[in-house]
């Protein structure tokens, strides 16, 4: 969901699911954002109804996006805010996955000089709820708690430097979701299109190499007029 219709347009959920169902894909990743997904505003019964509203798009759900800013990880202030977001996060991802349809991951992205109280107590929410928790963050942030896993996000690896092939080889073990984004000499830009550097060959096939079975996340935030940038992508990246 995250890219596909800006904040200030007012999108209902319902109608951007509506329009991920309509590319024939098998999945949606949850913007947690959105006004009516935020987590700490719904409650089981509306998790239930969101279920419910999937299935009846042959959706499954991929996981959950919670982009938090940087910044509030380091900040004393604002840290406790953003550990409650993450708790609340892990809760409703549990309980869509106990709705049958939801894997569950929660995606979001962690400074390397986060607070020493960010990591141990995310881990301690992926615990609680039987969830995984996947940092997008580039180069990864080190840690040996089983709930916090890796996420990798093409358009990131790219701009440290590096090949987002090999780094599928290189976090294949602790890797729990798989993006496809990518980077122009300008910034981020639809996968496959002019001057976007993502090799799509080499990507897929280290995460055909390395056992990948889950979806891979289509993000096109920043990217103009997404709607029709996922059609060209969606036939781009292939079945």
């Amino acid at each position: 969901m995250r890219g596909l219709a800006p904040p200030a347009e007012r999108h209902s959920a319902r109608s951007i699911i509506d329009s991920i169902a309509a590319f024939n894909v098998h999945a949606v990743q949850l913007d947690s954002t959105h006004p009516q997904l935020r987590p700490r505003a719904l409650d089981r019964s509306a998790r239930k109804d969101l279920a419910a509203l999937l299935r009846r798009a042959a959706l499954r759900i991929a996981g959950l996006d919670l982009w938090i800013p940087l910044g509030h990880f380091r900040d004393p202030s604002g840290v406790d805010r953003a550990l409650d977001a993450v708790h609340a996060a892990c809760a409703m991802t549990a309980d869509l996955r106990d709705f049958g349809i939801a894997d569950p991951v929660v995606s979001l992205a962690l400074p390397p000089d986060a607070l020493p109280v960010v990591l141990p107590e995310i881990a301690r929410a992926a615990d609680r709820h039987g969830v995984t928790v996947a940092d997008h963050a580039w180069p990864v942030v080190e840690n040996d708690y089983p709930g916090l896993a890796v996420g990798l996000d093409p358009a990131a690896v790219l701009g440290a430097g590096a090949d987002p092939a090999i780094a599928v080889g290189a976090t294949a073990r602790r890797l729990a979701a798989a993006r496809l984004t990518d980077l122009g000499h300008s910034g981020r830009v639809a996968p496959g299109s002019a001057g976007g550097r993502l090799e799509r060959d080499a990507y897929a096939a280290a995460l055909v190499t390395f056992g990948w079975s889950r979806p891979v996340t289509l993000d096109l935030t920043g990217v103009p007029d997404p709607l029709q940038a996922a059609r060209q992508v969606i036939e781009w990246w292939g079945p």
